[in-house]
């Protein structure tokens, strides 16, 4: 994936080119930087490259409405259109189902 560095005299950043449009950004309480792209899923930067998460395709055609903390080992993905997920760094399941059976 192409990137380019861009530097002036107070910050410096690269930036990553995606074949995909991107949706949103989000950041977890451990600043973990979440990218979703249309079509393909939700990602994060890894090598200087956007990476699927393990299940990230789950979220190909979802809009997100955030990213909070659940516990300490896992998120809760707001969807717009399907509603609460608990994601454990593997998979997804439905908030109320991981509330209703642990």
């Amino acid at each position: 994936m192409p990137t380019a560095d861009v530097h002036n005299e107070n910050i410096s950043f690269k930036i990553i080119k995606s074949g995909k449009p991107l949706h949103t950004f989000y950041s977890s309480p451990d600043q973990q930087l979440f990218i979703l792209q249309s079509g393909w899923g939700l990602t994060t930067i890894v090598n200087d490259s956007l990476t699927l998460i393990k299940g990230g395709r789950f979220y190909e055609n979802d809009l997100f409405v955030g990213i909070l903390p659940f516990d300490e080992n896992s998120l809760i993905f707001a969807t717009r259109n399907r509603g609460l997920f608990i994601y454990d760094g593997e998979k997804s399941v439905p908030l109320k189902q991981r509330l209703m059976f642990g």
